[in-house]
């Protein structure tokens, strides 16, 4: 083999390793992109983690909200139920007043005739009193007309007297 060839084995040899070397190169990119393509996908598979915690949370969320509603509604029909109750209660005692109102309206009209037949025997009572007391206090005033008169009488006497005395 000549030397001829030998250099042009090592020529294809040569540019085989250069290939090769850049298939190596390539493939350590590759690797490289790989690399960075799982990274970004256990990225992306923490990500959906989180999406999936946080789906969980609002699930949760959501279904408590349902038991509340269903609560509330639960107790929405309760009050409607304690309503209807007071209304039927409230119509039954609506009926007894107007039986109530109905029966005493009678009561009263005799009540009132009654006071007004009071009011008019207590004013002729009234006047009644008046005159007796008028003519007790007239009697009165007689009585002390005649004492005054007599107290008179009497200061004048020990006026007289005191000033027989003193001379």
């Amino acid at each position: 083999m000549s030397d001829q060839k030998l250099d042009m084995i090592l020529g294809v040899l040569n540019e085989l390793r250069s290939d090769v070397n850049g298939l190596k190169d390539e493939v350590n990119g590759v690797k490289n992109d790989v690399n960075g393509l799982k990274d970004e996908v256990n990225g992306l598979k923490g990500e959906i983690n989180g999406l999936n915690e946080k789906y969980d949370g609002l699930k949760d969320a959501v279904d408590e909200l349902n038991d509340k509603y269903d609560e509330m509604k639960n107790d929405v029909n309760e009050l409607k139920a304690d309503f209807n109750e007071m209304k039927s209660d409230f119509s039954g005692l609506k009926a007894d007043f107007i039986e109530f109102k109905n029966e005493t309206a009678g009561r009263f009209d005799r009540l009132e005739e009654s006071m007004k037949r009071l009011e008019v025997s207590q004013q002729e009572d009234i006047k009644s009193v008046l005159v007796q007391i008028d003519k007790k206090l007239e009697e009165k005033d007689h009585g002390l007309l005649v004492l005054n008169k007599r107290v008179f009488q009497t200061e004048v006497e020990v006026e007289r007297l005191k000033k027989q005395v003193c001379t």
